[in-house]
């Protein structure tokens, strides 16, 4: 039987250390203190929260990869940027395409899916999110197959247009919402 280890040796006359406290987070009209956020600003976070994460993990491993990984494979990494642009493999171009246009689209989603999310409704915009991020996928997979055939004819707005009523819905859900809450004011 092992003997418990002797305290820390501490002398009498140093008080003793506590790690430091984040100063609280004040609330500007009231001066109260806001330690966690309310329950329902909590969970309309994390739900949408969890689906803007997903999105992004997908963009990263998906997206940007899979154009990292076709520039190696037709050797377009080692040539001097100027020369790789012109004569790039059309699959090549299509995944670039694909991470570029994610890429601009990402900016309204975060938008409007947290400001929908945080000002109308928590449930509803991880919902509207999960439809977005799931017809984004749709167009990146579909894009990235259509290679070899017209772009009219890849299909990619079947899954463009609904992916843009997901996003208006939620920018025009929050706009709204904000212009009640103004008007009410007086």
């Amino acid at each position: 039987r092992q003997s418990p280890s002797p305290p820390a040796f501490r002398p009498r006359h140093l008080p003793r250390l506590r790690p430091p406290r984040d100063p609280p987070l004040l609330l500007p009209r009231t001066g109260s203190v806001l330690r966690t956020p309310p329950p329902p600003l909590r969970r309309a976070g994390g739900r949408v929260g969890a689906v803007i994460c997903l999105f992004l993990v997908s963009y990263s491993l998906l997206d940007v990869m899979t154009v990292g990984i076709l520039k190696l494979k037709h050797g377009i990494g080692s040539k001097p940027y100027p020369a790789c642009t012109t004569g790039w493999p059309e699959e090549v171009y299509v995944a670039q395409r694909i991470q570029t246009n994610q890429v601009e689209q990402l900016p309204g989603f975060l938008v409007a899916s947290l400001s929908f999310s945080l000002v109308v409704h928590g449930r509803a915009g991880a919902m509207l999110s999960l439809i977005w991020t799931a017809m984004r996928r749709l167009y990146a997979s579909t894009y990235l197959r259509a290679v070899g055939r017209p772009i009219n004819t890849a299909g990619i707005a079947t899954y463009t247009i609904p992916a843009y009523f997901a996003l208006n819905s939620m920018l025009v859900g929050t706009a709204v919402q904000c212009a009640r809450a103004w008007l009410a004011r007086g």
